[in-house]
C-alpha cells in the first residue's frame, strides 16, 4: 500500500494521472490504471517502479470498450504506436482490466465512463459506411489476405463494409464511373497496389469531370488505400508505409487530409488522366514498357527492365513549354536532348528510395517538380539513380536541372515505336501530355501530418 500511495502522489504531482486509480494486473505484475488530469489518455505503472509510466493510451485512438458498468472488470481495444520499429507504424491492442472488489469497484466505473465517452466522441468523426474494392491478383494474388487482416478491424469497430471483388481488367473503373460512391459510403478503400489506384481515382474524377480547374478532382470522396501491390509507392508516400495494419488503422480512425492531385491532359480530345505521383518520359517510360512483358516476375521485373534501359542509354529530343512555380513567365526549351523528364507531384518514396525520387515537394503545395536530366553518359545516369536511392543530393548533379512547375507541356519529337510515358505505373502512349497539378485536389485516410516525415531540400 505504501508503494502504490507514493505511485499516486507522484503521478499527481507531474500532473500525468489524478485520483483515484484502481488496482489492476499487467502482463501478470500488480500494477495500477488511471485517468490523466486532462482525460486524454488512460495510463499504467507497475507498483513496484512507482515513478515510471509503462504504457499509455490516447483517448483519441480507443476504438471500443467491452464491458458493463459497475462491473470490476473492462476491455479496451485501441491505437499504439509500435515503438520497435525506427518507421512510422501502429498496432492495434487488445488489453483486458480486472479491479479488486471493494473501494476500486467505483474507481473502475469511473475510468469505464471516460472510455466510454471517448468512444462516443471518436465515432462521430469515423466511417460508417465503407466501398471496398478488392484486387484479387495484385502482387502476387494478396488482396483478399490483406483485405481479411483489415476486415477484422472494420468488424470491431462496427463499419458497414460493401465489397466488391473484381473480376476483370477495367472492372472497378467501370464500376467507378458508374456509382456515386460519395453519396452511398463515407469512403473508398482500394486494395491493390499502385496501378489498381490509379484506375479507381481516374473513374471517380472521370465520373464529375468538368471544364474548370479543379472539376473531376474527387475531393468529395475519402480515399483509403490497404497496400498489396509490388511497389506500393503511394501507401509508402502518403499514408508513410506499406505495413497493412498500420493502413487500416487510418482508416478505422477516420483521419483525413487533403493532397494535390495531377491531371495529365492527352491527345485527340482523350479523357484526362489523373495521377498522385509521377509521371515520366524517357527512362522511365521506356521501363514500365519493357517490364510489362515480366510481369511473371514480380517486383523484379523494374530492376531488369531498368537495366536493360540504362546499357541501351537512349537519349530522347523533346520541347518543354513550363509554367514555373516561382516565375510569371513561361520558359520554353525545345530541341533539347534528356535522358529522363520526371514530373514528380509527390517524394514518390520506394523501398529502395527511402527519401523518394523528389525529396522536398510538398503533399499539398500545388506544385510539382520537373526533374530534368539532361543528355549523359551512362555512368552519370546511374549516378543520379544511386542518389535517388540513398540520402545523396541528387540536385547538385550538374547533369540534373530542378524546376518547380504547377504546370507544363512536354512534346516529344517523333521517334520509332512511339512514345512511352510512365503515369503512375500506368503505360501511356500519346504523342504529347499537358502537365497540370491540383491543389488540395484528393483526400485520403492518412495519419495526422506531423507523422509523416518530411525531408526538406
Amino acid at each position: 500500500m505504501e508503494q502504490e500511495q507514493l505511485l499516486l502522489e507522484t503521478m499527481e504531482e507531474n500532473g500525468q494521472v489524478s485520483r483515484p486509480c484502481a488496482r489492476t494486473q499487467h502482463n501478470n505484475r500488480a500494477a495500477l490504471i488511471g485517468i490523466s488530469a486532462n482525460k486524454e489518455s488512460l495510463e499504467i505503472a507497475f507498483v513496484k517502479n512507482p515513478s515510471r509510466i509503462i504504457e499509455t493510451i490516447d483517448m483519441k485512438m480507443v476504438l471500443r470498450v467491452v464491458g458493463e458498468r459497475g462491473a470490476n472488470s473492462f476491455s479496451v481495444d485501441a491505437v499504439v504506436s509500435n515503438k520497435k520499429r525506427r518507421e512510422f507504424q501502429w498496432r492495434y491492442k487488445h488489453a483486458s482490466y480486472s479491479v479488486r472488489a471493494g473501494e476500486d469497484e467505483s474507481v473502475a466505473t469511473n475510468i469505464f465512463d471516460v472510455l466510454s465517452e471517448a468512444v462516443r466522441k471518436n465515432k462521430s468523426a469515423r466511417p460508417r459506411k465503407l466501398r471496398v474494392f478488392v484486387n484479387p491478383i495484385s502482387g502476387k494474388k494478396k488482396g483478399p489476405g490483406v483485405y481479411a487482416t483489415a476486415k477484422r478491424l472494420f468488424d470491431i469497430c462496427d463499419i458497414q463494409v460493401d465489397v466488391l471483388t473484381t473480376e476483370y481488367s477495367g472492372h472497378a473503373k467501370k464500376v467507378a464511373e458508374e456509382e456515386d460512391l460519395a453519396a452511398n459510403a463515407d469512403g473508398v478503400v482500394i486494395v491493390g497496389g499502385d496501378g489498381f489506384f490509379n484506375e479507381i481515382l481516374n473513374g471517380v474524377c472521370k465520373r464529375s469531370d468538368g471544364s474548370t480547374e479543379t472539376a473531376g478532382s474527387g475531393s468529395n470522396i475519402v480515399f483509403g488505400l490497404l497496400p498489396a501491390g509490388s511497389t506500393n509507392t503511394v501507401a509508402l508516400t502518403l499514408i508513410g508505409t506499406a505495413d497493412v495494419a498500420s493502413c487500416a488503422l487510418s482508416i478505422v480512425l477516420g483521419h483525413r487530409r487533403t493532397c494535390d492531385l495531377g491531371r495529365a491532359d492527352r491527345d485527340d480530345g482523350i479523357a484526362p488522366q489523373y495521377f498522385t505521383n509521377f509521371v515520366g518520359f524517357g527512362f522511365f517510360g521506356d521501363v514500365i514498357a519493357h517490364s510489362e512483358g515480366y510481369r511473371w516476375c514480380g517486383p523484379a521485373r523494374y530492376k531488369y527492365s531498368g537495366f536493360v534501359n540504362l546499357m541501351r542509354g537512349r537519349r530522347y529530343k523533346v520541347d518543354l513549354h513550363i509554367d514555373a512555380a516561382d516565375s510569371a513567365g513561361a520558359p520554353v526549351l525545345t530541341n533539347k536532348r534528356y535522358k529522363a523528364i520526371n514530373c514528380a507531384l509527390q517524394q514518390c518514396i520506394t523501398f529502395d528510395a527511402k527519401q523518394g525520387m523528389a525529396p522536398g515537394v510538398g503533399i499539398d503545395d500545388g506544385q510539382f517538380y520537373l526533374i530534368l536530366v539532361k543528355s549523359c553518359s551512362r555512368l552519370r545516369y546511374l549516378q543520379y539513380l544511386m542518389r535517388t536511392a540513398d540520402k545523396s543530393d541528387q540536385y547538385a548533379l550538374k547533369h540534373v536541372q530542378l524546376i518547380k512547375c504547377r504546370r507544363v507541356t512536354v512534346s516529344p519529337h517523333e521517334r520509332r515505336g512511339g512514345n512511352r510515358w510512365n503515369c503512375d505505373g500506368e503505360l501511356l502512349r500519346d504523342k504529347s501530355l499537358t502537365l497540370t497539378a491540383i491543389q488540395r485536389g484528393i483526400s485520403l485516410f492518412t495519419p495526422a501530418p506531423e507523422i509523416i516525415q518530411r525531408t526538406n531540400v
